[in-house]
């Protein structure tokens, strides 16, 4: 790789880091985003998050839409059974674990589409490497 200046190195694209290169780069400054991308090791192990972070790819977000998922079925059919505390009668709580998780990967990759590259903001003034650092 060639050697080069810039204003400003980021390391990680996460939330915090693509939003403060894309800040720089509106204000004119040479950025480089340093984000090591999401791979699959032999045994189908994924490691890194890529653009947007752990919280968007893998940690707060997908966690909260399952942590939602079975709190609501916790409500329905669960000990507590809130709802027939409320005079409801709850169903037996069927489970679709395939359109839980198609709907939760759909909320990620919406959350994510912001932080993806190019980075709107980032065309011009902005080297992405796909690293550690």
């Amino acid at each position: 790789m060639a050697s080069a200046v810039y204003d400003l190195c980021v390391i990680g694209g996460g939330s915090g880091g693509s939003a403060c290169a894309r800040r720089a780069a509106a204000y004119g400054a040479k950025v480089c985003l340093v984000e090591r991308m999401w791979e699959h090791d032999a045994n189908g192990v994924r490691h890194g998050a890529g653009p947007g972070g752990t919280c968007v790819n893998v940690g707060c977000v997908p966690k909260k839409l399952m942590w939602m998922a079975a709190s609501q079925r916790e409500s329905m059919v669960g000990p507590s059974s809130v709802t027939e505390g409320l005079g409801l009668k709850a169903s037996t709580g069927a489970f679709d674990w395939a359109t839980l998780k198609a709907n939760r990967d759909q909320v990620r990759r919406h959350c994510a589409r912001p932080l993806r590259p190019p980075f709107a903001a980032l065309r011009r003034s902005k080297t992405r490497i796909d690293s550690r650092a």
